[in-house]
């Protein structure tokens, strides 16, 4: 995972070891609670897609998602409390909760992303979802019922 390197940035971006520091336990246990295998968030660790950042606000490390920049450099992330509130839902913060730049927020992406000189058809780009969030992406599906 890259990091940004812009002096006015680079003291408010989440570290580098974000991603290496997101255990195989953190990954077992988030497969357990979304109903996916373990090794699903052992290759998005080994992609640089999930993390562990500390948040102040929640004073605990918390899975991570790194946010790029249009270089591919990570100056932020969208990171889940790791307790639910009082409602039984986790909320969510971006570290740093600002960013300097005022940068817009990316799309997540899981495969490759491809740049628009390249052949965009779905022929080409095979299967695409488009979902509220990169979290709702990580759960089982459950099978549609026949009427």
């Amino acid at each position: 995972m890259k990091s940004h390197t812009s002096k006015n940035a680079e003291a408010h971006s989440p570290p580098p070891t974000a991603v290496s520091s997101f255990t195989l336990a953190q990954g077992r246990e988030l497969a357990d609670e979304r109903g996916l295998d373990p090794l699903t968030f052992e290759r998005l660790r080994d992609r640089g897609l999930i993390g562990s950042v500390y948040v102040e606000k929640f004073k605990a490390r918390c899975a991570a998602f790194p946010i790029h920049d249009k270089d591919g450099n990570v100056y932020r992330a969208h990171c889940r409390a790791p307790q639910p509130d009082n409602d039984g839902k986790r909320v969510w913060s971006y570290e740093p909760a600002n960013d300097p730049l005022d940068r817009a927020i990316s799309a997540f992406v899981i495969g490759a992303r491809q740049l628009p000189s390249e052949d965009t058809s779905l022929k080409a780009s095979g299967t695409r979802s488009l979902l509220l969030s990169g979290w709702r992406s990580l759960m089982k599906s459950t099978p549609a019922k026949s009427a």
